[in-house]
């Protein structure tokens, strides 16, 4: 199905706070795998299939980070919203494109919640 693409972007800042969650998990991760490296090389666990299995989770992951930063500009332009007179509609999605109607008439209340990365961005 051809969507056809909403009016509004989100901010153009919402590109580096995506990079900085991508490579603030990135480096999380990459934290606890050099733990539980370490710990199972200390504790004499590192055999071979141990080692094939963690470093082939170490490269998946590097390849989804890799992947999800290169696309961080397609996905920005298709993250779209639109403010209507009766509904708020929500476009997301590169791959699988959706887009979410919500009425106004049902919408009873609204919370806001910035993250460390969108306070010092915004």
């Amino acid at each position: 199905m051809n969507y056809p693409l909403l009016n509004e972007q989100m901010p153009q800042t919402i590109i580096r706070v995506w990079r900085l969650r991508t490579i603030t998990s990135l480096i999380i991760f990459s934290l606890l795998f050099a733990a539980s490296f370490w710990f199972l090389s200390m504790q004499n666990w590192l055999h071979f299939w141990v080692f094939a299995l963690w470093s082939s989770l170490l490269a998946l992951t590097l390849i989804s980070h890799l992947l999800s930063f290169v696309l961080m500009s397609y996905r920005y332009k298709f993250h779209r919203y639109e403010i209507q007179e009766k509904d708020i509609a929500i476009q997301r999605g590169y791959l699988f494109r959706s887009t979410t109607y919500i009425p106004i008439r049902r919408i009873q209340h609204i919370e806001t919640d910035q993250g460390s990365f969108c306070e010092n961005t915004l």
